[in-house]
């Protein structure tokens, strides 16, 4: 008897939800899928990135990832022209979803709520909008599918780490941020503008 796939199974019954799939991440791991439906942000902390993000229109077929301690997060994502670019750091760049479920362009930062600080033309820095923040949950490799789009393709899936926080942002998108992402977060204490959902 599999009593390691045993324990998986008990501990993961006790935590978040998932689906009973895998998938395998850029390693080869097989990670358990999180069932988004079922996570629950009634005890969610408010919170938003304490510092500006530098941002950069995408050139056509860019190959961008974000990689960390625990290995690769993505699959890495080509970009399209045009495509805004959120630089964290050389391995900690991504193209987030717009509230539509498409990927963000540079030119509807705004109308997506981030508050653009300064203008460079082809590069800015922005204010990030606030978020629910379920901090450190994550306590295996998991994965959260389609995370960067709605096309059911390797490279929208998010791959966390133990020790990750779940964001869920204004327009009901679930996503995850490493240990060292949540670094550059501030837990808020009143934010009348974040709705928490009914999931």
């Amino acid at each position: 008897m599999n009593f390691k796939w045993l324990t998986s199974i008990f501990c993961r019954q006790k935590g978040l939800p998932t689906t009973g799939e895998f998938i395998p991440d850029p390693q080869g791991v097989m990670c358990p899928v999180l069932d988004v439906n079922r996570i629950d942000f009634t005890k969610a902390k408010a919170g938003r990135k304490k510092e500006l993000t530098y941002v950069r229109k995408a050139l056509a077929g860019e190959k961008i990832e974000e990689v960390f301690e625990g290995g690769e997060e993505t699959y890495g994502y080509k970009t399209k022209k045009g495509d805004a670019i959120f630089v964290n750091s050389p391995t900690d760049q991504y193209v987030p979803l717009g509230l539509y479920g498409e990927r963000l362009k540079f030119e509807d930062l705004e109308e997506n709520g981030f508050h653009i600080v300064e203008d460079n033309g082809d590069t800015a820095y922005i204010q990030s909008p606030p978020g629910l923040l379920l901090v450190g949950v994550v306590t295996e490799r998991m994965c959260i599918r389609n995370a960067w789009g709605e096309e059911d393709a390797l490279e929208n899936h998010q791959f966390l780490s133990a020790g990750a926080t779940l964001k869920l942002d204004r327009s009901g998108k679930i996503t995850g941020m490493d240990k060292e992402g949540f670094k550059k977060w501030e837990l808020l204490s009143d934010m009348p503008d974040v709705h928490k959902p009914t999931l």
